[in-house]
């Protein structure tokens, strides 16, 4: 759906057997108040019931394929040459948004130029059934050179101009690619703005916690690459490992009232 009022919003799915949860996100999306949508989803090769969930959707989105990628960064690189809005935004096949979140995101953008992108606060799924609300960090440009802040992934809404002038993620990052991308342009001077209105939601477990060792390692080697010193580096991954298999160890033990205590301790 579009409307020449209004900014148009490319936003991305990506899909690899995610029959389980698809459905919630495309929904999310195509129930967006919102007049000027142009909505994309990029499939890997799904075997389990995903594709027949996309093909009931069809004749919402504007485009769709099913085939095999090399990974997340191939994968929404793919969306985002088939993007044609002002905007661009990418919400995996386990998130999903609140009703007006892409609106927020609009108005953000549009009352504040200066930004290249926005973001906003997540509610994440918790083990033990809860949601626990994580907000957005203003202050992120101070800690982007060593560590990935909390800029939100579900939440971040791109200027287009944006990615053709920076380019695309790339694809030796397999689950930090975000992270990479973000500081390449934040070394660029391009801004990023906190919009407290824009919320979304994100499912108990993502690739980056799946994947916990590899993702604080590549976010170690990209900081590494742009300019952080190796030590300084090798010390925060150490630590950020430490924390992460404490936390896994307490949830496989289900002792849900430490981790809220071990994340206060952390800052989380």
């Amino acid at each position: 759906m579009t409307n020449d009022m209004y900014p148009k919003v490319s936003v991305i799915t990506i899909t690899m057997n995610s029959a389980a949860t698809l459905e919630k996100t495309l929904q999310s999306v195509l129930n967006q108040r919102y007049p000027s949508l142009e909505y994309i989803v990029i499939d890997g090769g799904s075997t389990d019931g995903t594709v027949e969930i996309i093909k009931k959707y069809a004749p919402e989105l504007a485009y769709w394929i099913s085939e095999p990628d090399d990974g997340i960064a191939d994968a929404w690189n793919k969306g985002i040459r088939r993007a044609s809005g002002d905007i661009v935004h990418i919400l995996n096949s386990d998130d999903w948004h609140d009703s007006d979140t892409i609106k927020h995101a609009v108005d953000f953008l549009s009352n504040t130029e200066m930004c290249g992108f926005v973001f906003g606060n997540l509610f994440k799924e918790e083990w033990d059934g809860g949601q626990r609300l994580i907000l957005g960090d203003p202050a992120y440009a101070e800690k982007i050179r060593c560590q990935f802040p909390r800029i939100l992934h579900p939440t971040v809404f791109i200027r287009h101009d944006v990615y053709r002038k920076y380019g695309l993620y790339d694809i030796n990052y397999k689950v930090a690619c975000d992270y990479e991308y973000l500081l390449r342009l934040s070394l660029n001077n391009i801004k990023g703005g906190y919009c407290p209105k824009l919320y979304c939601f994100m499912g108990d477990e993502g690739v980056s916690a799946r994947n916990y060792i590899l993702s604080h390692r590549e976010v170690m080697n990209i900081s590494i690459k742009y300019g952080y010193p190796r030590w300084k580096a090798w010390l925060r991954f150490l630590r950020n490992i430490i924390q992460s298999s404490i936390l896994r160890g307490l949830v496989q033990l289900k002792i849900y009232w430490i981790i809220r205590w071990v994340r206060q301790l952390m800052g989380e």
